[in-house]
């Protein structure tokens, strides 16, 4: 069965699911911009810019993790299904683990149960590559942000999709704002904290990701008691950047509890 003859079959059911996107590390709310067009003509969206990013009554609060757990439980409804991208997918697992009837589904992209690597975790990205790079951001913000660039730069990659990451990703100017989501991904850790969690899990990568690795995505898929993952052979860490309207396919598949169509 082709992809838009599944939507079609679940789209009386499930149309208006409540759909949550949390983005990323110093992205903002623009980077869903290229998905929300498909998505929304099946869901309700819902895009929640986390604390020291983008232009939101949140800009203007540091990143504590647990308060913006909480504020994540008090100010959305029951029963949506969670997308998270990066740092973002770290909340959304978060918040999956302490409030698990909160969260309908969960899905995962370019974020694994735990971010660096360790004795056993050996696909997590090498501690002294983000104590460097963490190095960087704290002494050449600048430098920092054109590194982090170039992560975020997949393998053919086109023209219009780096220009479009370089217009979101704005210089590091206020340093302190976005320290504390660094210090939230080297501390991320959900391994034990979803393993118990019941529903619907899905791991989303791209086979290019110099960030989370797709065999981290694995390993986390495994851990989870209903996982499941998808690799884009062609994308990177940015896939929602570089190939939106493909993201936005397989979210909506993932969001009615579908097989996933290439």
């Amino acid at each position: 069965m082709k992809f838009k003859q599944t939507v079609r079959s679940v789209n009386k059911r499930t149309r208006r699911a409540n759909v949550i996107l949390l983005h990323g590390w110093a992205m903002d709310n623009r980077c869903w911009d290229g998905c929300l067009q498909e998505l929304s003509r099946f869901c309700r969206c819902r895009r929640i810019e986390l604390p020291g990013h983008g232009y939101s009554a949140t800009n203007r609060s540091p990143l504590r993790p647990e308060q913006f757990t909480d504020y994540l439980h008090a100010n959305t409804p029951g029963g949506s299904v969670w997308v998270g991208w990066s740092l973002g997918g770290a909340f959304a697992q978060r918040l999956a683990s302490r409030h698990p009837r909160h969260v309908k589904r969960l899905i995962c992209v370019s974020a694994s149960l735990r971010f660096l690597s360790a004795e056993d975790w050996p696909h997590g990205m090498p501690s002294d590559e983000f104590s460097a790079f963490a190095a960087l951001f704290d002494n050449q913000p600048e430098q920092a942000r054109r590194r982090f660039l170039r992560l975020l730069y997949a393998k053919n990659m086109k023209q219009p999709a780096r220009l479009r990451l370089q217009t979101i990703i704005k210089p590091f100017k206020d340093k302190d704002k976005l320290r504390p989501g660094l210090d939230c991904l080297a501390q991320h850790d959900a391994r034990n904290a979803l393993s118990a969690y019941r529903e619907r899990v899905y791991f989303i990568g791209g086979a290019h990701d110099r960030i989370v690795s797709a065999a981290s995505l694995h390993s986390s898929r495994r851990l989870v008691q209903h996982g499941r993952t998808f690799i884009l052979p062609e994308a990177g860490h940015a896939m929602m950047i570089s190939h939106p309207q493909r993201l936005a396919k397989i979210l909506l598949s993932c969001i009615h509890d579908h097989d996933v169509h290439q």
